[in-house]
């Protein structure tokens, strides 16, 4: 006869600060086993967070001290096994922990963690034994506060996550415990296959009062890098268009935009030390290959969404002249960090296939246009809009300007209108959303110059920003979120679910609803350094408990709604990394301007000094 054991198995994982500011996790086996325990290094190696991951197949269930082949229903060894069994006799087996069937919780599994304000759960079990055994999952702070979480079961393998950092009470709550149990049933096992945890640290909103406005900044650039370390695909390095900040995703689509930003972001994680310099340039090659690799686009344009692994057309977007700009923006600066590598030769190698030529002329069609056109889709030709008017598109144009082997007429950057206008005493160039005025600065530094027209971009984009400002303080009678330190007009996620374009007088379209984007006072740091710190930290210290995320600060909020967005968005995680780095640096512009093909183009447009 087949002997039937009870198994029980306590899963503790102990952690302690290394002298190199990683942080180890020490799977234990339970008492009175020989076997030494498996170290376990936590992918993410920063002071400010740490993740835990681990599947079976690369466990060794020995190590853990209970031999034997634990097989589950899909042939995998399980992770760990928690609840009991017992022999028929009732007689536990020898070095076993006892099994306790009575009436209440029996924890079996215990993980303990540094004090948290975040955390993320996902597990995959399998639950056996008696039928109609649960399985409930137990969050405990220090106070005795207890969550509990009640997967639902549906099937031999369950997949569960929790996500929610609300329900762990306020910042500052204490050490949590996370407890797996089988509810007291006897005979209730559960394999568990997979666990993946997530942690951020307590942030003390007292100690951001403390940090000076330098750490303060360094501790928001950080959080934004994370996401271009994270949400990059390992394989292609396409960036996530969005991602989640209080929870895990399952979204598919990137961003040919926000990889540019991506490109960006690894020179500025190398200088910070976030990052080691080999391992950013491997990343940023790894990158480029793709995108020089995979099938050929079209005369060089890449579609604005893309399959993080195929780097296929997502969402039946455009090939869009814009976010390839962006792109290419960040391939050279990549470039141009790792000056005299592959890396700079493959940013090359991608800027020159463009044949900018192609999306002025409508591939031929209209050979006397000066302006360039938002797109090609391959059902129905080029987009009828055009960059014709001031915006963001100022960075396209001077890498069209600058291309050696496909550069347009000179006379296209005169060809866009720039329609002026004058609120709260500011005046600017029309553009609603601070976007506008933000993206074509990341890369390109107009201080001190005006072009052949006398336009001084810089000063123009401290105006409109200081026109933004005004407006939403304008309107503090009606929303609440607006006042003098809270502030931010562009385009962003909606309370409602969707994405708008935001936007603030001088121009044609002041939209909003009360809804700010941390981005826009973030993006224009360069512009109004004061008020945008100001405005961040105020953010930070008001709202933080509820917007403050893994990535920094969630995508955007509005207090009279009573929303608070639970994702980033690429595009703006980027521009709010890349713009503070231009402050405290200027490293992004430094990098992008050395290209020549750049300094080309600003002398083709007219630049001078102011």
């Amino acid at each position: 006869m087949t002997i039937r054991y009870f198994l029980a198995m306590l899963f503790c994982i102990a952690l302690e600060p290394h002298a190199n500011g990683a942080i180890e996790g020490i799977a234990g086996p339970p008492s009175g086993t020989a076997a030494e325990p498996p170290v376990v290094t936590p992918r993410a190696t920063t002071d400010s967070r740490w993740r835990y991951e681990r599947e079976a197949e690369a466990f060794d269930t020995a190590s853990v001290g209970k031999p034997g082949d634990r097989s589950t229903a899909s042939g995998a060894k399980a992770l760990l096994q928690f609840g009991c069994r017992e022999e028929p006799s009732g007689t536990p087996q020898a070095g076993d922990v006892p099994c306790t069937p009575q009436a209440g919780d029996v924890e079996y599994g215990k993980l303990e963690v540094p004090e948290t304000e975040h955390l993320w759960i996902s597990l995959r079990y399998s639950k056996n034994g008696e039928p109609g055994a649960s399985i409930q999952i137990y969050l405990d702070d220090e106070k005795g506060a207890r969550t509990e979480l009640t997967p639902e079961d549906q099937g031999s393998w369950n997949d569960f996550a929790w996500t929610d950092p609300m329900d762990l009470g306020a910042v500052g709550a204490g050490m949590h415990k996370l407890r797996f149990s089988t509810a007291g049933q006897l005979n209730g096992v559960a394999d568990l296959d997979k666990l993946v945890l997530s942690l951020a640290p307590i942030v003390d909103p007292m100690h951001f009062l403390e940090l000076s406005d330098d750490e303060f900044l360094e501790r928001v650039s950080l959080a934004a890098f994370q996401f271009f370390r994270e949400q990059a695909d390992p394989e292609t390095g396409v960036v996530k268009d969005r991602a989640g900040n209080v929870a895990q995703d399952s979204y598919t689509v990137g961003s040919t935009g926000a990889t540019g930003f991506g490109l960006a972001a690894l020179c500025i994680g190398a200088k910070r030390g976030w990052v080691s310099t080999p391992e950013a340039s491997r990343r940023a090659l790894d990158t480029l290959r793709f995108f020089l690799d995979r099938p050929a686009s079209p005369q060089g344009f890449f579609y604005h969404f893309l399959d993080l692994r195929s780097g296929e057309r997502s969402w039946g977007s455009e090939v869009s002249s814009i976010d390839t700009a962006l792109f290419v923006a960040g391939a050279i600066t990549a470039g141009r960090c790792f000056a005299g590598t592959e890396v700079e030769r493959l940013a090359n190698t991608l800027y020159e296939r463009v044949d900018w030529d192609w999306m002025r002329t409508d591939g031929g069609a209209v050979p006397q246009s000066l302006t360039m056109s938002m797109g090609w889709m391959p059902e129905h030709g080029f987009l009828p809009n055009r960059w014709d008017f001031y915006s963001e598109s100022m960075v396209l144009y001077l890498l069209a300007l600058g291309s050696p082997p496909h550069p347009i007429p000179s006379g296209s950057w005169q060809a866009w209108k720039r329609l002026e206008g004058e609120y709260g005493g500011h005046r600017c160039i029309e553009g609603g959303p601070l976007f506008m005025h933000q993206y074509t600065h990341a890369f390109v530094d107009f201080k001190g110059r005006k072009d052949s027209l006398g336009y001084d971009y810089f000063e123009n984009s401290i105006q409109c920003t200081l026109a933004n400002r005004q407006f939403t303080r304008d309107q503090r009678d009606r929303f609440k979120t607006y006042d003098d330190d809270v502030w931010g007009l562009t385009a962003s996620d909606t309370p409602a679910g969707g994405y708008d374009a935001y936007g603030a007088p001088p121009s044609g379209w002041a939209r909003h609803d009360g809804t700010v984007n941390p981005s826009a006072p973030a993006g224009s740091i360069i512009f109004t350094p004061e008020l945008s710190i100001a405005a961040l930290r105020t953010i930070y210290n008001r709202y933080g408990h509820r917007l403050w995320g893994r990535y920094g600060f969630g995508s955007a909020f509005n207090v009279d709604r009573h929303w608070w967005s639970r994702e980033v968005v690429g595009i703006d995680t980027g521009i709010t990394l890349l713009m503070i780095e231009n402050y405290r640096s200027g490293l992004i512009q430094s990098l992008f301007m050395s290209h020549p093909a750049i300094r080309k183009a600003l002398d083709v447009a007219g630049f001078v000094p102011n």
